[in-house]
């Protein structure tokens, strides 16, 4: 009989509860990195504005480095062992600097601390970062941010950018793997909305 992903990947963090239980010493924290990187091809008519990217910010429960479980439709766990590089925010926002400066779309992207003259400045937030492990869900990773795009200190619009992407292995890769995924899809309907607006109507 197979058993069922979810439990194979919370079996380490069972296991550290053990461990501490036994008096012997928990598992070495293991932390992944996701890149989230751009595949296609630039823009070919990329505009010239410039854009800032101020830092994301996340929700309450999301601002760790540590995996975030939905076991429910109410409970979450945090893994005291397995996580990400840094924390959620921080990453999001790497990532999602490469990915528009990869597009193509705009002439420049700047970040908080850069000189640049009238930018367009986009403010994000992590809404969601977690897997998916609830009986009879899909085994998958979500992230879910939020997006509004400023200009003369005025919001100008809003779009929210959600990923979602399967978890194929157990373990920390396999999460790291669907996380990247997950981010990409988000990232990408991030550009298609940025795409999509006539940034003269919205001025």
């Amino acid at each position: 009989m197979k058993t069922p992903l979810a439990a194979l990947i919370a079996l380490p963090l069972l296991l550290g509860q053990l461990a501490g239980c036994a008096g012997n010493p928990p598992p070495p924290e293991s932390r992944y990195r996701i890149e989230a990187a751009r595949p296609a091809a630039p823009a070919a008519a990329p505009l010239a504005q410039t854009l800032r990217l101020a830092p994301l910010r996340a929700a309450e429960g999301y601002r760790e480095w540590r995996f975030v479980y939905r076991e429910s439709d109410y409970r979450y766990a945090v893994d005291p062992y397995r996580g990400f590089v840094a924390a959620p925010a921080q990453l999001v926002t790497e990532r999602t600097r490469a990915w528009l400066a990869a597009s193509g779309l705009f002439g420049q992207i700047v970040s908080e601390t850069e000189p640049a003259d009238d930018p367009w400045v986009l403010h994000g937030r992590v809404d969601a970062f977690y897997a998916d492990l609830r009986p009879g869900k899909p085994q998958q990773v979500t992230v879910q941010l939020t997006f509004t795009l400023h200009r003369d200190g005025s919001a100008a619009a809003q779009w929210p950018a959600h990923g979602q992407a399967p978890i194929r292995l157990a373990g920390g890769e396999g999460i790291a793997a669907a996380a990247d995924e997950a981010l990409a899809n988000a990232l990408t309907q991030l550009e298609q909305r940025l795409r999509a607006t006539d940034l003269a109507l919205v001025r």
